[in-house]
């Protein structure tokens, strides 16, 4: 295999000594990079420039043991965190031995649950390539673009997030060490604005307020609320009706984003008995295409 030309020209007076004097500048070096973990032997040839000829090999060979420089590093979630069920994975990951680029080409993300032994949860390639400055700092140009990040989604739980790149060097596995969290249920936000709690009324009379799903991607994550009221003295709950939802809110985007603008809802015209009920509302996920557990208000009619 072809190395690279050699610098010549490097004092050497050992050489000068044996040699004269001219022969002072006879040393010679080279930078080699890019080869694979192995052993190799090394050989040199030289050119006279009397007879323009390679007419000498160095009569010393050296062999070499390399082997990969890996590196993999998880910067979030810490060892130890409490995260969403919602939570980014991010960090970085290179092999240093690499030629050129970051020496990795991916990085597979999985969980395992904890306690228990059940089989690892795949959660993906991370994105991989993104802009690290830092670590180009620390390692050369080279390996700036080796960041890496991930969104992931767990149920509630304990886990050990386990992270682990390819290495295009030596084709082999890097694995980061286990990272333990805590994945906690977060309950969805549900606000009812009318009627108030506890408060006393008359047929007919409105319900009004906002849920979101704070998981939602794109809007509010709710696409329904069906109200129920459920006599506090006991007997058969009363079906109330389907609330308006999709309603602009912007007190909710100015607090939680512009996504969760159209997240109010209502329901006019409702009518009970005299007595004092519970109002049950049920928000309807759209990522879960479930409905959350519901929110009550306690009121009497009269």
């Amino acid at each position: 295999m072809w190395a690279a030309v050699a610098t010549l020209g490097g004092n050497r007076p050992a050489a000068a000594s044996a040699y004269g004097a001219q022969f002072a500048n006879s040393g010679f070096s080279i930078s080699v990079t890019g080869l694979a973990p192995g052993s190799y032997r090394f050989v040199a040839y030289s050119h006279s420039t009397v007879t323009g000829a390679f007419t000498q090999t160095a009569t010393s060979v050296a062999t070499l043991v390399l082997r990969a420089n890996p590196g993999i590093v998880v910067d979030a979630p810490v060892a130890g965190a409490t995260v969403d069920q919602v939570f980014t994975i991010r960090g970085w990951a290179l092999d240093r031995a690499a030629a050129a680029g970051s020496g990795v080409d991916t990085v597979t993300v999985s969980a395992f649950r904890r306690p228990g032994t059940g089989p690892a949860i795949p959660l993906g390639n991370a994105v991989y390539g993104q802009s690290r400055t830092d670590v180009g700092a620390a390692f050369g140009s080279a390996f700036t673009p080796s960041g890496y990040a991930l969104v992931a989604t767990l149920a509630a739980g304990t886990y050990d997030v386990a992270v682990v790149a390819h290495s295009t060097v030596s084709g082999s596995s890097i694995a980061a060490p286990l990272v333990r969290v805590t994945v906690r249920q977060v309950a969805p936000v549900v606000f009812v604005d009318q009627p108030t709690a506890s408060a006393s009324l008359s047929s007919p009379f409105s319900i009004s307020g906002w849920t979101i799903d704070r998981f939602a991607t794109a809007d509010s994550g709710v696409d329904a609320v069906h109200v129920w009221a459920y006599p506090v003295g006991g007997g058969p709950a009363v079906w109330v009706g389907a609330a308006t939802s999709g309603i602009s809110r912007p007190d909710v985007a100015n607090a939680y984003g512009s996504q969760f603008a159209a997240s109010g809802f209502a329901l006019a015209s409702v009518t009970l008995p005299s007595g004092t009920w519970d109002l049950a509302m049920f928000p309807h996920a759209t990522g879960t295409q479930s409905f959350w557990a519901p929110t009550v208000r306690r009121i009497t009619v009269f």
